[in-house]
C-alpha cells in the first residue's frame, strides 16, 4: 500500500494536529510538500507561531528542514488519532478505487495494519456479513461508503 494523500484531499475532510502530520510523514502517507501546504493554510488562517511560519516558508531546495520543524511542532501538539488516519486512508482509497487493483484487498490490509477495528468489519470481505441477505462486492462498497459518511462527520473541518 503505497499512496500519498495530498493536502487538498486532507483539508476537505479533517484538521490534522502536528503530531498527526508527523505520523503521516513517518508512515509515508504524506509528503513534505503536503505538510508545508498545511502550514501555509494555518498561516493564512492567522497562526503566527514561529515554527508554523518557518514551515510555511520552507523553499523547495530546503525541504530537508521540514521534518525537524514538524518534530518541534508535534512535541507541542501531542494529540494523535490513528483513527483519523485510517479514515483518511480509507477515504482516499474509496475515491480512487477504480484505479487501484483489488481495493478490497487493500481494505483488508488496512484492517490488519490498524489492529482490526470493529467499525470496519462490515466491509471486510472475509468477515461474516451483518445481514446474510446482503453479500457481495456491491454491499461491501455500500457499507464502506456509509462508514466514510458516518466517520467523516466526526472529523469534518470547521467551516
Amino acid at each position: 500500500m503505497d499512496f500519498k494523500i495530498p493536502s487538498t484531499f486532507i483539508r476537505r475532510r479533517c484538521h490534522l494536529t502536528w503530531h498527526e502530520v508527523e505520523f503521516g510523514l513517518q508512515n509515508g502517507w504524506l509528503t513534505d510538500d503536503a505538510a508545508i501546504d498545511l502550514a501555509i493554510d494555518r498561516v493564512t488562517a492567522g497562526d503566527e507561531s514561529a515554527d508554523v511560519v518557518a514551515l510555511a516558508s520552507v523553499l523547495p531546495h530546503e525541504k530537508d528542514k521540514a521534518p525537524q520543524i514538524i518534530r518541534r511542532l508535534a512535541e507541542r501538539d501531542p494529540e494523535c488519532s490513528n483513527e483519523k488516519w485510517l479514515f483518511l486512508l480509507l477515504a482516499w482509497l474509496y475515491e480512487h478505487r477504480d484505479s487501484i487493483d483489488e481495493p478490497l484487498a487493500v481494505v483488508e490490509q488496512l484492517y490488519a495494519d490498524f489492529d482490526y477495528p470493529e467499525a470496519m468489519a462490515g466491509f471486510v470481505r472475509y468477515m461474516p456479513p451483518q445481514d446474510p441477505a446482503r453479500v457481495g462486492e456491491p454491499y461491501l462498497l455500500d457499507a464502506w461508503r456509509r462508514f466514510l459518511d458516518t466517520v467523516g462527520r466526526n472529523y469534518a473541518p470547521n467551516q
